[in-house]
Formats: C-alpha cells, sequence, structure tokens
C-alpha cells in the first residue's frame, strides 16, 4: 500500500513539473516570437520610414505606375492612387570620405542632388536556400497574391545610379531572390550593375505593400510570429494575411523634398 501511494504521487509531481516546463517553454516561444517580430519592424521603421521622410514624392515609384505618373511630374492624377509589393526612389544621402557621415547632398539653390536609388521588396528565397533553411516548401496560390509563405525576406538595396530606375529594369535586374545569407555574393543574388549594398530587415515577413496617396506614402507590412506557430499549424497550406499568429503594421510617411 504504501508503494502504491508512493508511486501515485511521485507520478502527479512528474506531471506537475512537466505541465509545468511544458508551460515554461510556450511561454518562453511567444515571448521569443513576438521579441523577433518587433524587433524586425523596428528596423523597418529604423530603416525605410527614414529613407522616405529624406526622399522626394515625385521621385518615387512602386509596380505597376501608370504612365501619367511618371516621376517629375508631380503624381498629380486627382483621386488616384497607386499600390506594389516593391517601391524603390532616389536619396540624396550619401557618406563623405573624409569624415564617414551622412551627408545630404543640395545644389546651391537648397535644391536634392540625387546620388542613388533606394530599393525595397519582400521576396521567397530560392527554392533551394528556403528547403535548406526551413525544411520544407511552402504552396503557392494560383492566379493571386502570394499570402501563403511566412518566410519572404525583405530586402533593402543601394544601387548607384543617379537617375530614378525604370520599372522594366528594377523587374528585370533586382528583384532577385535570395539564396543565403551572404546576399552581397555575386552567385546569390546574380550580375546586378551598381548594387552598392544589400541588407536583410526582416525574414518572416507575409505581405509587403507600399502606396502612393499624395502627398502621403503607405507602408503596409504582415510579419509572422513563426517561432510561436512552429509546431501547432501546418505553414505554406493556406493564406496567413488574417491569421491570429500574423502582425499587421501600417504606417504614412510624408516625403520631405
Amino acid at each position: 500500500m504504501e508503494v502504491i501511494i508512493t508511486t501515485g504521487l511521485f507520478s502527479m509531481l512528474i506531471l506537475a513539473l512537466f505541465a509545468v516546463m511544458r508551460f515554461g517553454i510556450r511561454s518562453w516561444k511567444n515571448i521569443e516570437s513576438k521579441n523577433a517580430v518587433q524587433t524586425q519592424l523596428r528596423k523597418v521603421q529604423l530603416f525605410l520610414l527614414e529613407d522616405l521622410k529624406r526622399a522626394s514624392y515625385d521621385q518615387i515609384c512602386v509596380p505597376g505606375m501608370p504612365g501619367g505618373w511618371a516621376s517629375g511630374n508631380g503624381k498629380a492624377l486627382i483621386g488616384k492612387e497607386v499600390s506594389g509589393s516593391a517601391v524603390w526612389f532616389l536619396t540624396a544621402v550619401y557618406t563623405e570620405e573624409a569624415t564617414n557621415e551622412e551627408v545630404f547632398a543640395r545644389d546651391e539653390e537648397g535644391r536634392p542632388v540625387w546620388k542613388r536609388n533606394i530599393l525595397y521588396y519582400a521576396k521567397r528565397p530560392t527554392d533551394e536556400w528556403h528547403q535548406h533553411k526551413y525544411g520544407f516548401l511552402c504552396g503557392s496560390p494560383e492566379g493571386r497574391k502570394d499570402t501563403y509563405c511566412p518566410h519572404k525576406w525583405l530586402i533593402r538595396k543601394e544601387i548607384d545610379v543617379p537617375t530614378l530606375l525604370s520599372e522594366a529594369t528594377v523587374q528585370s535586374t533586382y528583384l532577385t531572390a535570395p539564396g543565403g545569407h551572404e546576399l552581397l555574393d555575386p552567385s546569390l543574388m546574380g550580375s546586378e550593375p551598381g548594387l552598392m549594398k544589400v541588407q536583410t530587415l526582416a525574414d518572416s515577413i507575409v505581405d509587403f505593400e507600399v502606396t502612393l496617396r499624395s502627398p502621403e506614402v503607405v507602408v503596409s507590412l504582415r510579419a509572422f510570429r513563426l517561432l510561436e506557430a512552429r509546431g501547432l499549424m501546418q505553414l505554406g497550406t493556406s493564406p496567413l494575411e488574417n491569421d491570429s499568429f500574423t502582425v499587421h503594421y501600417q504606417a504614412r510617411v510624408i516625403p520631405n523634398n
């Protein structure tokens, strides 16, 4: 009888410890997952929003922009707006070699002197890298926007071209899929003329969209809490834009130049 009672109490203790440990691991995953998403969103604020503030609304493009919105004409189509899953624009910011400090270039009349293009876009990694990093391939919906894959990377590129790139050039040359963390390796990113710098700001993106709505630029980003969702759902098989693990971030910026 004493052995049975002792064994029963010991079993109950083990079950209680297991429940506490399981709860602790789940809480840790939740906290880590939320922190990871918040860190990525802070990087988006630090880079994308600051870059846009120092740009000019007339020198910003997204894919599918109407012909009447060519850069430099004020994008004055009343009541019109355009959205795209990439955005690129000219910047007058450059690094002074003598002091290694960032400088905003202006001419004698105070107008910006554009130095290079900055490009932001979200892209799924190559299938090979996706399989290597995540262990499987996400499905891809037919005929509509891909919100199945939560593993898209938000990429920032600086391109040493002082005039606004055309959509055809951006689409054919610079919207390359990442093939690893060494993004500057030509074998991974391909041959991209004038490419000066590449950064990964996030790697758990469901959706990225930029809307030009004069005089504002609206940034919409959906990031996914990967660590928290892992083991609780099958990823890559259904749309995630409205999933409970998806964090929706939106910001509005008015370019100052």
